[in-house]
């Protein structure tokens, strides 16, 4: 009788951990969300081979170019290259001002393709690795259902705003 009482009890504070686990990851995904709103991403931009304080003000041209060319007006108050040097071209992490003005340059992304120069860059928001795995998973069903004969499905992105 003792050990299925204490079985119980054993389950019962797994499982109280495991909730636990499960709402303090939601509020770190919650926060993250937060703090990458106003960011975008920048694929297929190449890297400067100047020297890291120079990079940074040749970054700041290039994205500034590319933001006159799609006819978007935005404060930039962060650049970062993300990934390891080497290999191939970094993504770019640009942050905006304000929420607003990142969601006018992801409206607006598609006239890239149309700049010169640019025609391989390409604009996204800046998502979580969580938002990033889903989005995968979710483009992965899609080309799979088209490969079926589907043919009247789209893909949409939905953020809160």
């Amino acid at each position: 009788m003792k050990l299925d009482q204490k079985i119980e009890d054993k389950m019962k504070s797994t499982a109280q951990i495991n909730i636990q686990e499960q709402v303090s990851q939601c509020f770190r995904e919650c926060k993250e969300r937060d703090r990458r709103r106003a960011s975008f991403m920048i694929f297929n931009l190449s890297d400067t081979q100047s020297n890291d304080e120079n990079a940074k003000g040749e970054n700041r041209e290039r994205v500034e170019l590319i933001l006159e060319g799609i006819n978007v007006t935005a404060s930039i108050t962060n650049l970062a290259r993300v990934g390891k040097k080497g290999g191939g071209t970094r993504a770019l992490r640009v942050t905006t001002e304000t929420e607003s003005q990142q969601r006018k340059i992801i409206q607006n992304s598609w006239k890239v393709k149309n700049l010169t120069n640019h025609e391989n860059v390409a604009l996204a928001p800046d998502r979580t690795r969580q938002q990033r795995d889903e989005r995968k998973g979710l483009v992965a069903q899609l080309r799979d259902r088209r490969a079926n004969g589907e043919d009247d499905l789209i893909k949409k992105y939905l953020t809160k705003k």
